[in-house]
């Protein structure tokens, strides 16, 4: 089935595939659409949960601390480099329209660095893999790790470093480190469990639709809503629509999209995701968007779009910038030209 032992990564990095091109077709429709609130809720869930998983098999083979300076090669050093260059890019920006001063340039820095908005995936990723390495070393004193869960849910605030963010995606992340570690695959390959995940992820989902209010979840995507409030059943909500929407992914787009032979696309997306996740942001912030009247004529111009700055990205990456030693290590935390590890 999904996580077949033999074609293992093969799969996954065909749901990374997946997962990136959501991200890049979300990011590309106006958050009104009705779609964005689906793709939103599927490829972010699908991402963290098979970096858990990915983090569990290279915690078996490697010492904590080896693991520890793979996951600070190869997620805060590209999360330093690409913050970098977004700061860059919004200098310049503001420099062209001659209102570049010290205050905005400030402004900027705490924009991207202090709020961490430009590459917040790698630096929550590199915060997740933390708290679970964290919670291996200390081996059978695990009542510590909770305690320090609790106290960040309690008292970390949620603007500073994207660190609301954290609070939300962990749990996805912890669950997908725990179903490597606890050979969870069973469960996802058994049957009955497969069909019911398709009924509730089918059924949560649809329910999106209707029990939606854009004012309290823009409030809490943003994460302005702390966890122990009476709007604590929200987290509830959205850790539920994130399960939803990672069973979605893995029982129905991933069979679905096998089905048009796609497989090798997306397995390529999947690789390249890291370059995909970043560089198509020039093409998203940077670059001017069509603006065009017809619905449905613009919702295809913009899934042709997304497949060609996904497809432009890789090419690019694949055969430029990959052969680049210094993009290698700054922006994809590569030591050298060797082959890709799932670490």
């Amino acid at each position: 089935m999904i996580l077949e032992l033999k074609k293992r990564y093969d799969s996954l990095d065909i749901l990374k595939g997946i997962s990136i091109f959501m991200v890049v077709w979300g990011h590309l429709i106006d958050s009104e659409n009705i779609l964005f609130r689906y793709l939103n809720n599927i490829h972010l869930p699908v991402f963290f949960i098979i970096s858990g998983y990915l983090l569990a098999g290279s915690l078996s083979r490697y010492p904590c601390e080896c693991v520890f300076k793979k996951k600070f090669l190869h997620l805060f050093i590209p999360f330093l480099s690409w913050s970098t260059v977004s700061l860059m890019l919004k200098a310049a920006i503001e420099i062209k329209s001659n209102s570049l001063s010290l205050k905005v340039f400030y402004t900027i820095f705490l924009e991207v660095f202090i709020y961490a908005n430009s590459a917040w995936f790698l630096w929550i990723l590199f915060l997740g893999s933390c708290l679970v390495i964290f919670y291996e070393k200390i081996n059978k004193r695990k009542y510590l790790f909770w305690l320090f869960i609790l106290g960040m849910y309690l008292t970390v605030p949620n603007d500073i470093l994207k660190l609301g963010k954290l609070k939300i995606m962990f749990p996805i992340f912890f669950l997908g480190f725990l179903i490597n570690k606890k050979n969870g695959e069973r469960w996802l390959n058994n049957k009955i469990f497969r069909g019911g995940g398709i009924i509730f992820s089918v059924c949560t989902l649809g329910a999106l639709y209707f029990i939606y209010n854009k004012e309290v979840y823009i409030a809490f995507t943003e994460f302005h809503i702390p966890i122990f409030t009476k709007n604590a059943l929200w987290y509830l909500y959205y850790w539920t629509v994130q399960l939803s929407g990672i069973l979605f992914g893995f029982y129905i787009l991933y069979p679905l999209l096998k089905k048009f032979h796609l497989e090798n696309s997306l397995k390529t997306f999947g690789i390249f995701s890291l370059d995909i996740y970043m560089q198509h942001l020039f093409f998203v912030n940077y670059v001017a968007k069509v603006q065009i009247n017809n619905v449905v004529f613009k919702q295809i111009v913009v899934i042709v779009c997304a497949v060609f700055i996904s497809l432009f990205c890789t090419i690019i990456s694949k055969y430029i910038l990959h052969k680049i030693k210094l993009y290698r290590f700054f922006m994809l935390g590569q030591e050298n030209n060797i082959k890709r590890l799932n670490v």
